[in-house]
């Protein structure tokens, strides 16, 4: 963008606001993502990209072979402005472009066979798979992981409610990603891409008429 228009759309932003986007950003990872597999219950994918935005997870990734991903915006309270979501036609296509990247590739399973998702060791950029409310991950997104992690149980039941199941997942991951690499953060240039989009989401319906101000004003002093 335009630096000059960077700062004129700015000055449409109150400074506690714009105060916001710079602590938030300075949280914000793509070293750690999470994919989504055919979720099919729009409260659940809202609160699963709100959880991903909480720990400051900036990409999604969502698997849509046979339901799209389409968030309730009233639970999602605003998440998926400030998420970047990566749209995938299948299952293969997602895991092909996670390893392109050079993510570690971990599978979620309730089975009592894999290891506590507290024992994942981070080493390099690190993709987290969740499968959906009905049958969890396929086999096919299982078969082609690095790993598969579970969350420790003591009840009755097999399994949490996905959006629980992400929740704790990022709370026992996302700090450790913090702690043991010193290579988590953002760039400077990725900061300030996603800065420039977040001022731009915030302008709302707004922008296109400042952006048309900005232009003829610069017309005008030419």
């Amino acid at each position: 963008m335009d630096p000059d228009l960077f700062q004129y759309l700015c000055s449409f932003l109150t400074s506690e606001r714009l105060a916001t986007f710079d602590q938030v950003l300075s949280q914000r990872t793509r070293f750690l993502t999470v994919g989504f597999e055919n979720l099919y219950r729009p409260h659940n994918m809202s609160a699963c990209i709100r959880s991903c935005d909480c720990f400051g997870v900036q990409d999604v990734h969502v698997m849509e072979s046979v339901n799209e991903f389409r968030p309730n915006s009233e639970i999602a309270k605003g998440a998926t402005n400030w998420t970047t979501v990566f749209r995938h036609s299948s299952t293969t296509d997602c895991i092909r472009h996670l390893r392109a990247q050079g993510f570690h590739i971990v599978a979620t399973s309730p089975q009592a066979e894999h290891k506590s998702v507290r024992t994942l060791k981070i080493k390099s950029p690190t993709a987290v798979l969740f499968g959906n409310e009905k049958n969890g991950l396929s086999p096919e997104a299982i078969e082609a992981a690095d790993e598969c992690v579970r969350i420790p149980m003591s009840g009755f039941s097999e399994s949490f409610n996905i959006s629980v199941a992400v929740a704790i997942t990022l709370y026992e991951i996302a700090d450790k990603v913090r702690q043991s690499r010193d290579d988590w953060a953002l760039s400077a240039e990725e900061i300030q891409s996603l800065r420039e989009d977040w001022v731009q989401t915030s302008l709302g319906w707004k922008l296109e008429s400042y952006v048309r101000r900005f232009e003829e004003d610069r017309h005008a002093r030419q």
